[in-house]
């Protein structure tokens, strides 16, 4: 452990720090965002039954929930399968059970999380599309625009005078 660099991480050998570090970093976050977002859901629910004649509170509310569920099931979806493994493998007392899938599906899911969280956020702002166009017609204006063709008046004179 005194390497600077060991090629992966060099506590893995001391059973101690890497249980330590698999609870704290693995565990835990899953657990609680499990825990929190039911918790949440259930005072959304009773919230509503509470605030009925109050629409934009209840609207303002469920949006949020939404928010929050959405960001949170891109943890879960990323990082519970790498952990249901890690647990599994403790229960079964085997430290080879589900090595190949750990290896090659769930290596970079972190990777994904953080890549996808971006764009699920922007996704949730509201009126976001109306004001990318708003911006992209101030940059780019239309190179086509509407001409309105009006007859030209004249003075018709004569010309036999």
């Amino acid at each position: 452990m005194n390497k600077p660099w060991c090629g992966g991480v060099c506590f893995e050998q001391n059973q101690i720090e890497n249980l330590f570090h698999w609870l704290i970093n693995n565990v835990l976050p899953i657990c609680l965002i499990m825990i929190l977002n039911i918790v949440l859901i259930i005072r959304v629910i009773r919230q509503k039954n509470r605030i009925k004649q109050n629409r934009s509170i209840w609207y303002r509310c469920r949006k949020l929930t939404i928010q929050m569920i959405s960001i949170s099931s891109i943890y879960l979806i990323c990082f519970l399968p790498s952990g249901l493994i890690y647990v599994l493998r403790i229960l079964l007392n085997d430290t080879q059970f589900g090595e190949n899938a750990l290896q090659i599906y769930f290596q970079y899911t972190f990777l994904f999380a953080n890549a996808l969280l971006p764009f699920v956020t922007l996704s949730l702002l509201p009126d976001l599309k109306k004001n990318i166009k708003l911006i992209f017609k101030r940059i780019i204006p239309n190179q086509t625009r509407n001409v309105k063709i009006r007859p030209i008046v004249t003075q018709i004179r004569d010309v036999q005078q």
